[in-house]
């Protein structure tokens, strides 16, 4: 009997988590209001998830520090971008390392 296993990658490094040549992963994060600052990186809590339509982005919103940050998730792939999507809705409350730490199929 041959068993077939599920290719699965983390978010972080899926090769769909690309728009246009550029990775997506971790977002740029922008400050929401006041003296700008830019964290870098996986760092922040996922507070909410807001899809673009009709393309293929989202908006995600963080708590760290004490701000709220937006950063923004585009992705080539239509199919990829609706499961990463579902996915990030789900992750709310979560740090945004942990996230980037979560299998996604590779298919």
């Amino acid at each position: 009997m041959v068993r077939w296993e599920r290719a699965v990658m983390k978010l972080r490094s899926h090769p769909s988590m690309s728009y246009r040549g550029f990775q997506s992963w971790p977002p740029v994060w922008m400050r929401e209001f006041g003296p700008e600052t830019y964290p870098v990186g996986e760092v922040g809590i996922l507070e909410d998830v807001q899809k673009s339509t009709p393309e293929n982005h989202c908006f995600l919103v963080i708590k760290y520090n004490g701000s709220r940050y937006v950063g923004i998730i585009q992705c080539d792939d239509q199919d990829f971008f609706e499961k990463l999507y579902h996915c990030l809705r789900h992750a709310c409350g979560q740090p945004i390392q942990e996230i980037g730490e979560l299998d996604l199929d590779q298919s």
